[in-house]
């Protein structure tokens, strides 16, 4: 079960100044849940829309949420989450997230 995965859910709080949030080209994005998973890594998931996910803007969450994932060296998953997003669950994109790092062996 993905809630094996998550040690505590953090914040999912928007526009709170002490909530999670990653500079935008025109303000803060902040997604919509931030998790700490069981080995302390954080979580970023950011749900969309399957009609949003090649607009402008869930791109530019996309490259800066990625961003992020690699500044972290291996202490954040990011991730677009959408409802049969290459024929996926989002179960299936969760698990497939966190387990993706785990087989690179980059945690």
């Amino acid at each position: 079960m993905i809630c094996q995965l998550i040690l505590n859910k953090v914040s999912a709080c928007n526009r709170n100044p002490a909530s999670f949030r990653l500079p935008a080209s025109t303000d803060f994005f902040y997604p919509d849940f931030v998790a700490v998973l069981e080995d302390n890594r954080f979580f970023i998931v950011e749900y969309k829309g399957r009609h949003l996910l090649s607009n402008d803007d869930t791109k530019e969450k996309e490259n800066i949420g990625l961003l992020w994932e690699t500044l972290s060296e291996g202490k954040g998953l990011f991730l677009i989450a959408s409802k049969g997003k290459d024929g996926k669950t989002i179960e299936q994109q969760i698990r497939e997230k966190v387990r993706r790092r785990y087989e690179y062996g980059t945690t």
